[in-house]
């Protein structure tokens, strides 16, 4: 799957803000930051730009991104806020948010 540029800064924006939430970047953090970067074939130039717009932009992007692209997105802020092996409240309060402004639907386990 390809996410535009604009994509790309859009997530990196969210999960960067999500990994910062609690005021420092664990090395797990870091890793998993690094995994991302490869994964979104980005750099790190293109992250930093990332950080620069702002949280509503961030989120009308990704809401014009189709399920698939959403699903995914939602699976990587899923992932870094495990990486610390620590699902902080501060964390958990900002995926639900995310997930319910960007019209994100889960799947649901329990059906």
């Amino acid at each position: 799957m390809e996410f535009t540029l604009l994509e790309k800064q859009a997530i990196t924006k969210i999960i960067l803000d999500l990994a910062n939430v609690d005021g420092e970047v664990s090395d797990e953090e870091v890793h998993y930051i690094e995994v991302l970067k490869k994964h979104l074939n980005t750099s790190w130039e293109e992250m930093i730009k990332g950080t620069k717009l702002n949280y509503t932009k961030s989120i009308t992007v990704i809401q014009d991104m189709d399920n698939i692209k959403k699903n995914a997105f939602a699976l990587m802020m899923s992932e870094m806020i495990a990486a610390d092996g620590i699902r902080d409240q501060k964390e958990m309060k900002i995926f639900l948010s995310v997930i319910k402004e960007a019209g994100i639907q889960l799947p649901d386990f329990n059906n």
